[in-house]
């Protein structure tokens, strides 16, 4: 995984610690493979897992050096995963048990309406992709638009 559980918890979003350790993982396996590896291609993937040190500012962000020589600034691929890993984590309030699917609830919390979590996934599945495509632009990469079914029908 390009970022740990920990880099997800630290990263400034409204991430509970309290979430199960597998359920963090989940979610940022699911952003890496389903949205950022489809996104940035096989080699570049592969590349950056083999040799993160040759990727520090595409990974962690900053100024980064064109071919042409042009300086251009990203956010990285680690604060994407973040956006589109928190996204993922949204939804992981439904557990399914031997009786049925159930929202975990207690007396000191409310549950957010659909609508509302719709609108944010939706916010940070943008900010993650607009931070995908800036590393893509700056590598004078193609943007694909793969199908992602309910991903693509937001953007």
């Amino acid at each position: 995984m390009l970022i740990t559980t920990n880099e997800l918890l630290n990263c400034g979003l409204p991430i509970s610690d309290e979430i199960e350790q597998n359920k963090i993982e989940y979610s940022i396996q699911t952003a890496e493979n389903y949205i950022l590896k489809p996104r940035i291609g096989d080699e570049l993937y592969i590349a950056i897992n083999t040799a993160p040190a040759d990727y520090t500012v595409i990974l962690n962000g900053g100024i980064y050096t064109k071919d042409d020589g042009k300086q251009v600034a990203v956010t990285g691929l680690k604060k994407a995963l973040c956006e589109l890993a928190f996204s993922e984590i949204l939804f992981e309030n439904i557990d399914v048990t031997s009786f049925s699917t159930v929202k975990k609830k207690d007396d000191y919390s409310t549950n957010t309406d659909k609508d509302e979590i719709y609108f944010i996934q939706k916010l940070h599945v943008e900010r993650g992709i607009f931070y995908i495509n800036e590393v893509l632009d700056a590598l004078g990469m193609k943007k694909t638009t793969k199908d992602y079914s309910n991903i693509d029908e937001w953007l």
